[in-house]
């Protein structure tokens, strides 16, 4: 498939949110971690905080980097990617003639990264002086769309983040299932949930139950799949994702069921019970690498310990194993049907 072909198909755009998914782990979550460990370690090891602001920093150049990476982009592509991204993020701010750094807003980038690509992909090759004509409208494209509609992205956004939390915590026993079953679908499915949590702005309990969610799906997965896939895949799902369960999902969907009523209990058990909370940084990530507990102790403090092992790990873990013994029963769910590819 050609690259014009590739970038005007339907699964370009989920192939992208996926990457910047990957893009905003490298940066911002790696870079946050780091940070955080400096703070629990001696002065010594400032380097850490220095290395994880500039990851913090750079969060719009992972976000273009992973959609260019996605839609598979000419060279010339790219490096105008990273730079209206940075624009439409908001990375650089100018007050008063003096130009400072910030985060910036992932959702923004996104889009603004993905007009980019999509413009200088369908003009690319198209004149002989292809080299220069190709960036210098990439840049023109991508900069209108960072300084006239990412603003409105990163507004809309935090509306919607804002309508969830404050929803959540008028509503915590109705949010906490819905949000912990829509997180626990989107961590299995193509999408990032963890781009999705941070480009909302998630915090509070709308954000616990968002995390109760998306562990249910990856704990829950490595559990019931063990008999298919044995060590191997306890791990790749446990501390990495329940996404490469999404093939087997779409062959046979009753799978989703143990970790989606795992989901439905835990998600208000977090919100009503425990009160849980967690940020946009750990929201949408579960146990991957135990990014989502390690932010859980960052908000609630160490305190939580228990609770994060008890709602996080231990309920959907039992959970999703009774009721996938009751579905294996119905014979719903036969040996094999989690089975990951080999290599």
């Amino acid at each position: 498939m050609s690259r014009k072909n590739r970038v005007l198909s339907g699964s370009v755009f989920i192939d992208a949110l996926d990457n910047m998914g990957m893009g905003v782990l490298a940066t911002l979550i790696v870079g946050t971690i780091l940070r955080q460990l400096y703070s629990l370690l001696s002065p010594n090891f400032r380097i850490l905080w220095i290395i994880g602001t500039y990851a913090q920093v750079f969060m719009a150049v992972g976000v273009a980097i992973g959609v260019a990476r996605a839609l598979k982009v000419r060279t010339v592509v790219l490096y105008a990617t990273v730079v209206t991204s940075m624009m439409g993020a908001g990375a650089f701010r100018i007050v008063d003639g003096v130009v400072t750094l910030a985060v910036g807003d992932p959702a923004a980038a996104f889009v603004t990264a993905f007009a980019t690509v999509l413009v200088g992909t369908l003009i690319a090759g198209k004149t002989k002086l292809d080299i220069m004509v190709t960036p210098m409208i990439s840049l023109v494209a991508g900069g209108l769309v960072a300084i006239y509609i990412a603003p409105w992205v990163t507004r809309l956004t935090a509306w919607i983040g804002i309508a969830v939390t404050t929803a959540t915590d008028m509503h915590p026993l109705f949010m906490g299932i819905i949000v912990a079953v829509i997180f626990c679908f989107i961590i299995l499915s193509p999408l990032s949930s963890s781009a999705l949590a941070i480009g909302l702005n998630l915090s509070g309990i709308a954000a616990g139950a968002a995390l109760a969610g998306t562990a249910a799906s990856m704990v829950g997965f490595a559990v019931i799949s063990f008999r298919d896939n044995g060590i191997g895949g306890l791990i790749s799902q446990g501390i990495g994702t329940s996404k490469i369960q999404f093939g087997n999902f779409c062959k046979n969907p009753v799978i989703f069921i143990p970790t989606m009523i795992a989901a439905a209990i835990t998600g208000p058990l977090s919100t009503v019970v425990f009160s849980m909370e967690t940020n946009s940084l750990g929201a949408g990530m579960g146990t991957s690498g135990l990014v989502g507990q390690i932010q859980t102790i960052y908000v609630m403090g160490a305190s939580a310990i228990w609770m994060i092992v008890l709602v996080q790990i231990a309920m959907p873990i039992f959970i999703s194993w009774i009721i996938w013994k009751f579905l294996r029963h119905k014979n719903w769910i036969k040996n094999g049907d989690m089975t990951l590819p080999q290599g």
